[in-house]
């Protein structure tokens, strides 16, 4: 796993998703700041969601239209340990 933080230029891509402070895009993580421990868990989530589905991008930014995406509510909850 890569983290790149206080990511400037082209990894600034991420801000097509509102409130979006990180983005993985296989198994390297792009912050816009340090990336906290429960934030870089969140993200290890979406890394092994993108390794069991090779559509999860799409599907995900997909479902992100409509507001938080099943991929996105497995990773608050993996990541929060309470699921």
């Amino acid at each position: 796993m890569t983290v790149y933080e206080n990511c400037v230029g082209a990894c600034k891509l991420r801000l097509a998703v509102p409130n979006t402070h990180a983005a993985t895009l296989g198994h390297t993580i792009f912050g816009d700041t340090e990336v906290r421990v429960d934030l870089l868990d969140h993200e290890k989530v979406h890394a092994r969601q993108q390794d069991r589905d090779v559509l999860f991008l799409p599907k995900n930014l997909w479902d992100l239209r409509d507001g938080v995406s099943s991929y996105e509510q497995e990773a608050r909850c993996s990541a929060a340990g309470d699921c």
